[in-house]
């Protein structure tokens, strides 16, 4: 397990968030993070998604009745795992990256190593 850590280019930090996940051509799915990092998250749920499905993610920042506070992504489903799905980010805006870059760095016991990983980048690219 440790070499896939060494592996990831960005920190995963454990977080609770409600997430809606609208899959294309199909219905809606709920359920909450347990990790997110800047490249995807760890849905988890009661329903699965086949791998390579494209979906729209909204992850809701505040409480369920506050939909205001919220992270809209594009993604594809990586993975079924266990109690729920992971899914890789693959389209957003820059004012999602900057949420998203802050949700990461305020649930990071390792703020240095965060940073460290944000200026080796280009958003979610690494730097050439």
């Amino acid at each position: 397990m440790e070499a896939n850590h060494e592996k990831r280019e960005f920190s995963r930090v454990s977080t609770r968030f409600q997430v809606e996940v609208y899959p294309e051509g199909g219905e809606a799915i709920y359920g909450h993070t347990e990790n997110v990092s800047m490249r995807g998250f760890f849905l988890v749920c009661q329903f699965s998604l086949p791998v390579g499905t494209k979906c729209r993610v909204v992850i809701l920042l505040g409480d369920q009745q506050d939909k205001s506070a919220k992270i809209e992504v594009r993604g594809t489903v990586l993975r079924g795992q266990g109690d729920g799905i992971v899914v890789s980010f693959s389209e957003m805006t820059m004012e999602t990256y900057n949420h998203l870059k802050n949700v990461v760095l305020y649930n990071t016991p390792e703020t240095e190593k965060v940073e460290n990983e944000f200026r080796s980048h280009i958003g979610i690219k690494k730097r050439s």
